[in-house]
């Protein structure tokens, strides 16, 4: 992961973590800290995933790549009160 000055560019890529890491890093760092989602691969697929991530007040924009996963937001991860709106455009697959 690399973080710049300009507007907190975060750049995560799994390619970068043992295989048998990845999806156990991605669930922590990502998806439960700044998503706060729970993240599962599709039975039978290795997970992936290449980001770049850019904040800005009151505004996140993130491109990336993905291998697929099933995504949701549990009643624990709910119940934090966060009730931002996320807009997810699949440009493909």
């Amino acid at each position: 992961m690399t973080t710049t000055k300009t507007f907190d560019a975060i750049r995560l890529c799994t390619a970068d973590v043992p295989a048998h890491d990845r999806i156990a890093m991605w669930r922590e760092y990502y998806g439960r800290t700044v998503l706060r989602v729970e993240v599962e691969p599709h039975i039978g697929t290795d997970f992936a995933c290449t980001l770049v991530s850019r904040v800005l007040p009151e505004l996140q924009i993130v491109k990336a790549g993905m291998s697929p996963v099933f995504v949701a937001r549990t009643s624990g991860l709910v119940a934090d009160g966060d009730d931002k709106l996320t807009l997810v455009i699949n440009l493909s697959g």
